[in-house]
């Protein structure tokens, strides 16, 4: 198939099963890593690093 034609729930877990090896990859390349690709709950933990970093300095 060349279109995509599941749910928004199925593509979230289809882009959270090979996310290491997309980011292992972009990392290898230097390439920069889309947002969309990151999972919710991997940008939600970047957040709240962020946030921790923020508040100490």
């Amino acid at each position: 198939r060349a279109f995509f034609t599941g749910s928004n729930t199925s593509c979230r877990s289809h882009i959270r099963y090979h996310f290491d090896l997309y980011k292992a990859r972009c990392e290898e390349k230097n390439i920069e890593i889309r947002d969309r690709c990151i999972p919710r709950n991997v940008l939600q933990t970047q957040a709240n690093q962020h946030s921790t970093t923020v508040q100490q300095t």
